[in-house]
């Protein structure tokens, strides 16, 4: 008897589920960013009960064929890659085709999505992993992924959901970060009906500075920061020593290519560049150090 055995792909579905998914902001991110990549200008999160009960993405990107939507709830399908090469200088955000039938495997999904020279829309419906309908429909250029029954086949993984505060406080938080990396997009959370974010697009950073940390946060002592060489461009803002005493984690961010990330090596190496300047503080000892907002582009 045959010890090794090829795992169904109902059961691989869920694997990746579980390598991607683990809350509703999980889900948010990688559609955030599948619009994201799409060319949209215009994305709005609609969630209840914290995304538990429902997410739904929207757009104004580029959408898709019904072909390619079909496409996308298979494993290993992208627009994004081609060949091997591809995968060493990719500069997108994610994989439609990676995101979708892992999302589709642990939840109830419906894509409406549409694209420029399209005359109806095409509207797929699948329940853990399975298409049960492909049907025409009525939408402007662009694409809405709804996601309801999240983990109701895992409850187990379902069980370690937080309350409806943490994951919203997680979404939000997510909302906040690509604000201040997409100043030029406008986004929308809404949450069990009401508005929580509204971020119109901007074509100046500091304006979308000032709407997501506030304005008293903006007018601080601010410098701006720029280098480059052929590797690296860095972008930023950092504020002067007299903010040190009160910054606060909350007002440090850092993003490479467009994600927000914590590294302890990069931390480390703000830290070491201010600390000629805050030693004299003695707060600087618990590790602190002004606010900052660094971005950092890195060829791929």
């Amino acid at each position: 008897m045959n010890r090794i055995k090829v795992l169904a792909e109902e059961v691989t579905n869920k694997i990746a589920a579980g390598e991607i998914i683990d809350r509703p902001v999980s889900i948010v991110k990688e559609l955030v960013e599948n619009s994201l990549d799409a060319g949209a200008t215009k994305i709005t999160v609609n969630v209840e009960n914290g995304g538990r009960r429902k997410i739904q993405v929207s757009d104004n990107g580029s959408g898709m064929s019904e072909e390619d939507a079909l496409l996308a709830f298979e494993r290993h399908a992208t627009s994004k890659i081609r060949n091997v090469e591809d995968i060493i200088k990719i500069s997108s955000l994610g994989f439609r085709g990676e995101a979708i039938p892992s999302i589709a495997s642990v939840s109830r999904m419906e894509i409406i999505t549409k694209e420029e020279d399209s005359d109806t829309a095409t509207r797929i419906e699948a329940e853990f992993g399975r298409i049960k309908n492909v049907t025409k429909a009525s939408a402007n250029r662009g694409t809405e992924i709804t996601v309801q029954r999240l983990f109701d086949n895992l409850p187990a993984r379902k069980s370690f959901l937080k309350t409806e505060q943490v994951e919203l406080k997680h979404i939000s938080d997510y909302m906040h970060y690509q604000a201040l990396t997409f100043p030029n997009i406008q986004l929308r959370l809404i949450s069990n009906g009401q508005e929580k974010l509204n971020y119109p697009a901007v074509s100046d950073k500091t304006k979308r500075l000032a709407a997501v940390l506030g304005s008293g946060f903006y007018k601080q002592d601010f410098i701006k920061v720029s280098a480059d060489n052929e590797f690296v461009n860095i972008e930023g803002y950092i504020s002067g020593l007299e903010e040190v005493k009160g910054a606060s984690e909350e007002y440090r961010y850092i993003f490479i290519n467009g994600r927000f990330i914590r590294d302890r090596i990069v931390i480390h190496s703000i830290r070491s560049a201010y600390e000629p300047f805050i030693k004299k503080y003695r707060i600087y000892q618990q590790g602190k150090t002004p606010p900052y907002i660094i971005s950092l582009n890195i060829k791929p």
